[in-house]
């Protein structure tokens, strides 16, 4: 299951949601997605394996885009928990503390509101709207190693902090290290060639495990498209690398896999699809998944590969179409 948001989170922003006209109860906090990391990354100095929780409403914020930049008080979109320093990319706010923030978009202006109730509006921090060709009934969050993002009917907000800036030096080098070791173990074995997979894209995946956080994968997508046209992806198009660190229960024996694999994308005959884990035995684990649009169309934008997390997920984009779709593996949620 997913790492919630505590009840105690939100008692500290009970000021904050009052002021905006929420209630605790109408923040999302079992539909949340963590970025935290493995304990082998962590540098000495962390002791938290969790950087950052988002949490997004249980019901759409507004009905169409024009609000983000014509309210005046300001709409939220979210809850961001951040259990380190999280840096942004402003001069004159370089930062956000430990804290838990209500993220709202005020006349296209990300504001972050703190538990104590400042406001933090960082000038150079515009928000990033998309547009989602499907309806996004009940609000989402999703985050990718450059930022975070929150979705409701046809609307996509992107902003920083990137959770990758978050990282200290060492953290990042372990990330990568160990996703560079995975792709050297799966190219012996003659599953990938090491220049397909973008080793520095490399993304930890966290759900909750016996009561506590626990990294489960990392996942590095691939470094480039193999095609460009027809259906995204085409049966048997390498999507990315994986390395499970707790046991994934096989849907058809029941036993569990774990260590490195590589993930490609399978059409089946009534043009559904399935997420194939392809192990270094040579058998393979073949997961129901789906094509979910979770990177919305923005003008000028040529995206190449990139892991978004919400589920098990490798956003696969056109760049002619500018359409972006992810493969998602629901069922990794099983650990």
């Amino acid at each position: 299951m997913r790492i919630p948001l505590l009840e105690s989170d939100l008692f500290r922003l009970s000021t904050v949601l009052e002021k905006h006209q929420l209630s605790p109860e109408q923040i999302n906090i079992t539909k949340t997605v963590t970025f935290a990391l493995p304990a082998f990354a962590l540098a000495d100095t962390q002791p938290n394996s969790i950087v950052l929780i988002l949490a997004p409403l249980v019901a759409p914020p507004t009905e169409t885009a024009k609000e983000l930049y014509l309210n005046d008080n300001g709409v939220v979109i979210g809850v961001l928990k951040a259990l380190r320093s999280l840096p942004l990319s402003d001069q004159q706010i370089p930062e956000l503390h430990p804290d838990v923030y209500l993220v709202k978009v005020r006349q296209g202006q990300i504001v972050f509101v703190s538990s104590q109730g400042e406001e933090l509006v960082p000038p150079s921090l515009k928000a990033v709207v998309r547009t989602l060709k499907r309806d996004v009934v009940s609000p989402e969050a999703s985050l990718t190693l450059e930022n975070i993002g929150f979705s409701w009917h046809h609307i996509q907000v992107d902003t920083e902090p990137a959770p990758q800036r978050s990282l200290k030096d060492t953290e990042r080098c372990n990330l990568r290290g160990a996703m560079a070791s995975t792709v050297t173990i799966l190219a012996a074995k003659g599953l990938v060639k090491p220049q397909d997979i973008n080793v520095a894209g490399t993304m930890p995946g966290s759900l909750l495990a016996n009561k506590s956080p626990q990294v489960n994968f990392l996942a590095a997508p691939i470094t480039k498209f193999s095609f460009t046209t027809g259906e995204n992806p085409p049966d048997g198009a390498l999507l990315g690398a994986g390395a499970m660190l707790a046991l994934l229960p096989d849907p058809t024996s029941g036993e569990g896999r774990a260590g490195p694999c590589v993930v490609r994308a399978i059409r089946k005959d009534d043009k559904g699809i399935l997420a194939r884990l392809e192990w270094l035995d040579a058998s393979h684990t073949d997961l129901p998944a789906e094509l979910v649009e979770t990177r919305g169309d923005l003008p000028g934008d040529r995206e190449g590969p990139v892991i978004i997390l919400d589920d098990f997920c490798f956003q696969v984009c056109n760049p002619f179409t500018q359409e972006c779709y992810t493969v998602c593996v629901p069922e990794i949620q099983i650990f």
